[in-house]
């Protein structure tokens, strides 16, 4: 459906929340939430200072279409706007941080229900409005999901930005539970922070490659305190990882050239943390297997990666969480009713016991777990314990994509062909 959208100006709009202006923010959100037209009410006298706004903003490539309304007062340039582009799906006439969520959900909403009228974020927001008539119901903010919030005073400024960090936060199934648990709760403290600079998540990205690449030379070294050392900078290196993509989304400021470059440099830290430990507990205890099993773990880690890297690039998007083994492949082939699996020693009747058990295993293997097990064991002194736990992962995985690779024959968008 067409979904048309209107921003009445105010100097308010311009104030800056979460590292951008409300303006800008109410425009990109409005966007990328569904709206096939935005408009942008001015009076005469503000359109060259909005213009001047404009260009030299991230709306200069594309602004929003500039509504002159010679009649002064709210309610006036709303009926102004309505003569002009029809009466909007969406008014948006006061100082409002909100997100594409919340559009997203508004659009939704009126696809179910055409009737739908009425106010939100303080009457900041209207949907459907009706010129002249101030009985449309008042409707709850989260009854759309995102971030809708008025920001009328430096306590509603920190609200809204606590609330569009909270709803850039991954769910649980796909964050780990560590990161859940525990990163996330460090990590948006330090987001809010960096909302304030000029950084952009790539510089961020950067900055956490950086720490881990410091943390793998410093569990390499194999004394105590370095590799305690090493164990910490790698869980920093987690949270500027989180940072980046929560950064990201609430600055509008997300592309598929930063989710490679994030992944990429995931798979950089990693190789090079497991490359550290087999070197420093090599000169910690004098004993070569341990660069022959590190030699083996990278090796094996590499050709898993490679795989998923080579899955996600055919598909065109940056999310490893795309990639499908087997076992998922089974369990999704049984959620399509009349679909038959083809798996060898399967009967095609679902997912097999090992399938099942995997499944669940694989949860575990997550890189936020295993990074906090690095920090704990390097506390105790004991990271070479887990670094063939590393090992019995890599070889595990080698196995795994070896079997979907050459054996498994079930369906094409995961055969690895």
């Amino acid at each position: 459906m067409s979904f048309t959208a209107v921003i009445l100006h105010s100097a308010k709009q311009l104030q800056r929340v979460a590292g951008m202006t409300l303006l800008e923010r109410a425009v990109l959100s409005l966007r990328r939430g569904g709206a096939s037209r935005v408009g942008l009410v001015v009076s005469p006298g503000e359109r060259q200072d909005v213009e001047r706004f404009l260009s030299g903003s991230r709306l200069a490539s594309d602004p929003p279409e500039l509504l002159v309304a010679p009649r002064g007062g709210d309610q006036a340039r709303a009926d102004v706007a309505a003569e002009l582009v029809g009466t909007p799906d969406l008014l948006v006439r006061g100082p409002v941080a909100m997100d594409w969520g919340f559009v997203s959900g508004v659009l939704e909403e009126l696809e179910r229900n055409p009737d739908l009228e009425g106010s939100t974020a303080g009457g900041a927001i209207w949907i459907r409005p009706r010129a002249g008539d101030g009985s449309t119901q008042r409707l709850p903010v989260d009854r759309f999901g995102g971030t809708a919030v008025e920001v009328t005073d430096r306590q509603s400024a920190r609200l809204a930005r606590r609330t569009l960090l909270a709803q850039s936060i991954k769910p649980l199934h796909i964050d780990g539970i560590v990161c859940y648990l525990i990163i996330r709760r460090i990590s948006v403290r330090i987001s809010a922070l960096l909302l304030a600079f000029p950084i952009s998540p790539n510089m961020i990205t950067g900055a956490s490659i950086l720490l881990g690449l410091t943390a793998a030379a410093a569990v390499g070294v194999g004394t105590y305190l370095w590799t305690a050392a090493g164990g910490a900078l790698l869980v920093a290196s987690l949270v500027l990882d989180n940072c980046d993509g929560e950064v990201a989304r609430v600055k509008h400021q997300f592309s598929d050239w930063g989710a490679w470059f994030d992944i990429y440099g995931d798979f950089v830290v990693n190789a090079s943390f497991m490359v550290g430990m087999a070197v420093g507990a090599w000169r910690r205890f004098d004993q070569p297997a341990y660069i022959f099993a590190g030699g083996f773990a990278l090796m094996a880690f590499s050709v898993y990666n490679a795989t998923v890297f080579r899955y996600i690039h055919r598909l065109g998007v940056p999310d490893e969480f795309l990639f499908k083994w087997w076992f998922d492949q089974e369990a999704d082939a049984l959620a399509a009713r009349g679909e038959a699996v083809v798996a060898p020693g399967g009967d095609g009747s679902g997912p097999s016991g090992l399938g099942r058990f995997l499944s669940g295993l694989k949860y575990l293997g997550r890189r936020d777990f295993f990074i906090f097990a690095y920090l704990v064991t390097s506390l105790l002194g004991v990271l070479h314990w887990a670094f063939w736990v590393t090992v019995a992962g890599a070889a595990m995985n080698f196995v795994m994509i070896c079997y979907q690779l050459f054996f498994w024959k079930g369906l094409s968008d995961g055969s690895g062909d």
